[in-house]
C-alpha cells in the first residue's frame, strides 16, 4: 500500500508533526487532500503504525512508558511526562465501586487529591476548593464512605473543612436567593461572609 512505502521514509529516531507526515505521504500520492490526510493519519493510529505522543507529535515506534513506583515530589517533578503510569501502594478499606473494582470513585478520588504526594503536586492549593465544590455539584457522595477513607488517610480534617465551607456556601446562596427585599440581601451577604470566614 502506498502508505506503507511512505512509512519506510521515516526515521524511527525523531519525532513528527502533522505537516511533516502530510508531505512525505504526499510524497508518494500527488493528489493526497486535506481530508484524504485526515482519514490516513486516523487510520495509521488505529493499525498502530504511528503513535501520537504529544499534541502534533507523532512517532513510528511505539514510545515506551514510564512507570514511577511510589515517587517523592521531587523525582515525580524530575521525570513526569504525559503518558507517564504512577504506581502507588493500595491502602486497605478503600473505598470500591460496587460491580466495578478497578475503577476509582470519586469519594476515593477527593482524598487521594489532598493525601497523594504526587496528585498534590499537580494542582495548586488555591484550585482545591474549586475542584471540590466542582465535583460535590455534578456527582452524589457518599460523605460517610469519604470521611472514612479520608480518616484512614490522616486527611479526615482537611475533607471536612472542605465540605464544611461547600455546604455553608451553598446553605446561605439558597437563603440569598430568597431574600427579594435589598436590606435583607445586604444582612444575607454579611452571614455568608462570617460563616465562609469561620469555616476557613
Amino acid at each position: 500500500m502506498w502508505t506503507d512505502q511512505a512509512l519506510l521514509k521515516l526515521s524511527n529516531k525523531i519525532s513528527y508533526c502533522r505537516n511533516n507526515l502530510f508531505q512525505v505521504l504526499r510524497s508518494e500520492k500527488n493528489d493526497l487532500s486535506d481530508s484524504t490526510f485526515r482519514w490516513t493519519l486516523y487510520h495509521l493510529l488505529q493499525e498502530q503504525k504511528i503513535y501520537k505522543v504529544d499534541y502534533d507529535t507523532y512517532v513510528i515506534s511505539k514510545p515506551e512508558i514510564l512507570p514511577m513506583y511510589r515517587p517523592s515530589k521531587t523525582d515525580f517533578d524530575r521525570y513526569w511526562t504525559r503518558d507517564c503510569i504512577v504506581i502507588l501502594d493500595l491502602i486497605s478499606q478503600a473505598p470500591l465501586s460496587p460491580g466495578r473494582p478497578h475503577e476509582i470513585i470519586v469519594e476515593k478520588m477527593l482524598v487521594d487529591i489532598l493525601a497523594e504526594k504526587s496528585m498534590v503536586a499537580t494542582f495548586s492549593p488555591s484550585e482545591l476548593p474549586f475542584v471540590y465544590e466542582n465535583v460535590m455539584r455534578s456527582y452524589q457522595i457518599d460523605k460517610w464512605k469519604m470521611n472514612r477513607y479520608a480518616g484512614r488517610r490522616g486527611k479526615a480534617y482537611l475533607i471536612n473543612k472542605l465540605r464544611l465551607k461547600y455546604d455553608r456556601e451553598r446553605v446561605a446562596n439558597e437563603l440569598v436567593a430568597e431574600v427579594s427585599d435589598t436590606e435583607g440581601r445586604k444582612k444575607a451577604d454579611t452571614l455568608i461572609k462570617i460563616a465562609v470566614a469561620k469555616v476557613l
